[in-house]
């Protein structure tokens, strides 16, 4: 369920692309830099997502990746807040709840 999520809201985000490349593995593609990330999921016992840069691109693309990750980690959140749905439904769960606010801070560029 969150690798069909991520992969819907990868297109759905201005500028990017997205698709999927192997299983669990979603390319996500700057249209104007060909620069990209490469979010990987796993589900089951060892849940887990983990987003790396696949290509580098100019200083351009690098801005909006930071603005890319920021709306991504935006809205986790805004799934792990939702009270209408029920915890034993939610796509997402945070083993430490703190690990979206250590990851925001890693990345440089903020939203105005």
């Amino acid at each position: 369920p969150l690798k069909m999520f991520l992969s819907l809201w990868v297109m759905g985000q201005e500028d990017w692309s997205g698709n999927e490349i192997a299983a669990g593995q979603i390319a996500a593609v700057h249209d104007a830099t060909q620069g990209s990330l490469l979010i990987s999921v796993s589900e089951g016992a060892d849940a887990g997502l983990e987003v790396s840069r696949s290509r580098d691109g100019p200083l351009q693309y690098r801005l909006q990746e930071a603005l890319l990750m920021h709306r991504l980690l935006d809205e986790l959140e805004d799934i792990m807040g939702d009270s209408s749905i029920a915890d034993d439904t939610r796509v997402f769960k945070l083993a430490q709840p703190s690990a979206i606010d250590a990851v925001r801070s890693t990345i440089p560029a903020r939203p105005a």
